[in-house]
């Protein structure tokens, strides 16, 4: 007959070691018994957005990927103390993987870049991968592995307060009516049921000014903002007199 390991207590050994009446005593310090699923299932949720597997996330929590998949997933709503402890010890870092994810946010983010003038085929040759895979994988609906997401963010943090090199890409992305860099704040670019802030709804005159006197303080000419907006130098020069005499452009 074994003896309860608690110190002093000669009693028989009942469960996990103990009598029963340490082994009651453990459980109301919360050391023994189940607990609510919830936390530890909000931990692995967050996992999972940073990237993890199923299996990443069971082997450094050094539990089976049954029981990670089962908590993930809501199957279960009770779980031990012990897993507890181990799943909510995992960070919260972003691991690579070929897990697949939304394509949302890797979509806004090259549509956004394009509207800087950085091309598709930039974007992709800086990410590691090809035009056609990175414009087949950000369609809508479609999920793209989160460690390519993640070097397409990578490259999007480079670049997005950058001008780049294509005024075609620029115009055919303003054109589009894609949504600039600074219209997406980082907590919710990635958000599928996001919308960008555009500001105030404004007339096409003064989205024109407005993209011109922009482009005009990142050392553009004239000209080049012209051939980017598609309109004539003319046209815009007259826009900045017709604002400069009413008081909306710097002299």
């Amino acid at each position: 007959m074994s003896t309860c390991e608690q110190g002093g207590c000669r009693s028989e050994a009942q469960t996990r070691g103990r009598c029963e009446s340490h082994y009651r005593q453990r459980i109301r310090m919360g050391i023994y018994g189940w607990r609510d699923a919830g936390p530890a299932r909000e931990h692995v949720a967050a996992l999972r957005t940073l990237g993890w597997t199923w299996e990443q996330i069971a082997d450094a929590a050094d539990l089976s990927t049954y029981v990670a998949h089962q908590i993930g997933r809501g199957k279960t709503r009770h779980l031990l103390p012990e897993s507890e402890r181990a799943l909510l010890a995992v960070p919260l870092e972003a691991r690579d993987s070929q897990r697949s994810i939304d394509s949302t946010g890797t979509r806004r983010r090259v549509q956004a870049l394009a509207w800087m003038g950085w091309p598709a085929r930039e974007v992709a040759a800086r990410a590691g991968t090809t035009q056609a895979t990175l414009q087949t994988l950000i369609l809508p609906n479609r999920r793209i592995s989160h460690a390519l997401a993640r070097r397409v963010a990578a490259v999007y943090d480079e670049l997005c307060m950058t001008p780049g090199p294509s005024r075609i890409a620029a115009g055919k992305a303003r054109a589009a009516g894609f949504a600039p860099p600074l219209a997406w704040p980082d907590d919710l670019i990635d958000a599928p049921t996001a919308a960008p802030d555009l500001g105030e709804k404004s007339t096409r005159r003064d989205a024109l000014l407005e993209d011109t006197e922009e482009l005009l303080r990142q050392r553009f000419t004239l000209e080049q903002v012209a051939d980017r907006l598609k309109v004539t130098a003319g046209y815009l020069a007259q826009l900045r007199r017709e604002a400069l005499q009413a008081g909306g452009v710097a002299a």
